[in-house]
């Protein structure tokens, strides 16, 4: 006689258990995202003229804030100069100087929200300073007068550089409402406000000097005091 064994039920809770493990993981959804570009035209001081090209100014988003990077901001000193000639910086972010000439250089600058002195140094060596505040920040080197440097402390991720032409691109932009403000090395600024719900090509923007070349290069020591040796411009 052969006996047959019943097959023990399934219930219901474990039936479901198996389907949703054994069903494939549904994929994250992925947050909206766009880009935001444009053109920026710059006039020299008092309006009249425009320069002869538009790099050097920064464009940001204003509206939100997002983490500084622990990484620090890459600035080198080389050929006497800064590269870059502008740094767009996080608030909260350091700034990293290397040196990468043969010869000293010691950085410092006189801002009020973020005045130092970093000394001088030698080639391959470096020194760190940190930017809490925001805003542009003018920064020199005591022993060489041409090399200058502004920093723009903005609040998030979301910024560019213009090129010669003027053009920028912010990318990875999240869906909101925004102000979209400009700064130059030469002093002038612009603001628009605008709303992001899709990839948004801007009318052109343009903004005018406050100051002129010689008055950027006109600029004191770390005391105070004026330079011993005039300085070839590096701008004209």
């Amino acid at each position: 006689m052969i006996e047959l064994t019943a097959r023990p039920a399934i219930s219901i809770v474990t039936l479901s258990v198996l389907l949703f493990v054994g069903a494939p993981l549904a994929k994250p959804a992925q947050a909206e995202s766009y880009t935001v570009e444009g053109n920026l035209k710059i006039y020299k001081k008092g309006g009249k003229r425009t320069l002869w090209r538009y790099n050097n100014a920064v464009v940001y988003l204003d509206g939100v804030s997002t983490p500084a990077p622990a990484e620090p901001v890459a600035v080198d000193q080389r050929g006497k100069k800064f590269r870059p000639r502008i740094c767009p910086v996080i608030k909260g972010q350091v700034v990293r100087f290397y040196n990468m000439d043969r010869v000293e250089h010691n950085v410092f600058s006189t801002e009020e929200k973020n005045s130092f002195d970093l000394g001088r140094y030698p080639k391959e060596e470096y020194r760190d300073q940190a930017y809490d505040e925001l805003g542009p920040y003018k920064v020199y080197c005591n022993i060489h007068k041409a090399m200058i440097l502004d920093i723009v402390v903005v609040p998030n991720r979301y910024y560019a550089v213009t090129d010669k032409k003027g053009r920028y691109e912010i990318a990875d932009v999240p869906p909101g409402e925004y102000v979209l403000k400009a700064w130059h090395i030469y002093g002038g600024s612009v603001e628009l406000p605008i709303s992001v719900k899709q990839d948004t090509e801007l009318p052109e923007l343009s903004l005018t000097s406050t100051r002129v070349v010689r008055e950027i290069e006109d600029h004191l020591d770390k005391e105070g005091k004026e330079y011993k040796k005039k300085i070839k411009s590096l701008y004209r």
